[in-house]
């Protein structure tokens, strides 16, 4: 979901946001749930470096009325107008609320030995995330949305250059950063909004008072930071729009939109006096860049070469800075971004490359078809260099 051509969204490389996406609502169960309670949900989906597992954040919304969830899962294979064939259980086990009246979240890190098959699904747009519940020994599917490689926007947020620099009592320069990640459905209908904020005391916006998503004159999505997890109490969660308005989608395609976030630092002077400085981060939402994943904390170049067959210096040669002091949430390439060409195949990317399709096949855990890769289309490599070629078929490193 990291390229825009023309007003087309094509999925291609990996990049800030999750790799798959979920929205749920009871009008997607196959047939639509007319009876069922006010319950909507979200899921994001990111396989392992190493594709031995599945990373999955849920989060749910509403109520269920005096209906019991009894359970939750990934099922599949179906389009989004088909249940799954009869003779296939659950996929993958999903947590689950027993009661849902208001809002709920989890994490979990899922693995199995069918796990490949799974994936496989998954990137072929057959799977679907559901939840079942039960009351007097009936069972209803609750809600249900298909599982997608959405469009991933970001935006990295910093005050305005020309602001004064905040210095606190204790000499310490403050630079508020944040990360945010807009997610567009495969129908282009459904929109997802996750800001991040850095815990360390140099770069945190403190408390952040207000978020807004500038569309333009297409309008704008203002947004409570409690509903964005952005409390100090609260996890990161994401603002789900379902059904949005499609001015916004079309502004949002077209560039148009920037993401802004107000806050407000509690500082205390040298004298031991408390101030607070407001101001406000500011970017605008452009496509997610391809091959690129946020520094989290405690991560290391080591940490991302290995995880996909690679070495901290290869990865390294592709950043800025100092390879020993990553902050987190800063994008960085984990591989270098590469436009298939007419002609090319995924067999003569390998060779050029000295790659193996298990290596290829690691740094896009997304597309669908490696063996029919179309003109245009973007996708990660890592060149094991002692056995890269040139243009001309000529080895690049000489004996």
């Amino acid at each position: 979901p990291c390229l825009l051509l023309l007003a087309a969204i094509i999925r291609d490389a990996e990049c800030t946001c999750a790799d798959y996406s979920a929205w749920m609502r009871t009008d997607k169960v196959v047939p639509p749930c007319s009876m069922c309670g006010y319950a909507k949900g979200f899921a994001t989906l990111k396989v392992a470096a190493d594709a031995s597992s599945l990373y999955v954040y849920l989060q749910l919304e509403g109520n269920v009325s005096d209906w019991t969830i009894v359970s939750a899962g990934i099922f599949g294979p179906a389009k989004n107008n088909q249940n799954k064939p009869s003779a296939k259980g659950t996929l993958l086990d999903l947590p689950y609320p027993a009661n849902l009246n208001g809002f709920w979240q989890s994490e979990i890190r899922l693995t199995s030995n069918s796990l490949a098959e799974t994936l496989t699904y998954m990137r072929e747009g057959l799977t679907y995330i559901s939840f079942i519940t039960s009351k007097g020994g009936i069972l209803r599917e609750e809600i249900r949305g298909q599982i997608g490689a959405s469009s991933c926007f970001e935006s990295s947020l910093f005050r305005n250059s020309s602001s004064p620099p905040i210095v606190d009592g204790d000499g310490l320069e403050r630079s508020p950063y944040s990360f945010g990640n807009i997610l567009l459905s495969v129908e282009a209908t459904d929109l997802a909004v996750l800001i991040q904020a850095p815990a360390d005391l140099s770069r945190s916006p403190g408390n952040v008072v207000a978020v807004a998503l500038d569309f333009g004159p297409a309008g704008a999505l203002n947004i409570v930071p409690t509903d964005l997890g952005l409390l100090a109490s609260q996890s990161p969660r994401y603002k789900v729009v379902h059904s949005a308005d499609a001015g916004l989608v079309a502004a949002l395609v077209a560039g148009q939109a920037r993401v802004l976030v107000d806050y407000s630092l509690s500082l205390t002077s040298a004298a031991g006096v408390a101030y607070s400085v407001a101001g406000r981060l500011a970017a605008p939402a452009t496509p997610g860049v391809a091959c690129r994943e946020l520094v989290v904390q405690d991560s290391t170049y080591y940490d991302m070469g290995r995880e996909r067959l690679s070495d901290w210096i290869t990865v390294w040669s592709l950043n800025e800075g100092n390879p020993d002091a990553e902050a987190p949430l800063q994008p960085r390439y984990f591989a270098h971004p590469y436009q298939i060409a007419a002609g090319e195949t995924a067999t003569s990317v390998l060779k050029r490359f000295g790659m193996t399709m298990t290596a290829l096949q690691r740094l896009n855990p997304t597309v669908a078809d490696l063996a029919s890769l179309a003109p245009g289309q973007v996708i990660c490599i890592v060149p094991v260099w002692s056995r890269t070629l040139s243009a001309s078929g000529l080895p690049i490193c000489q004996s």
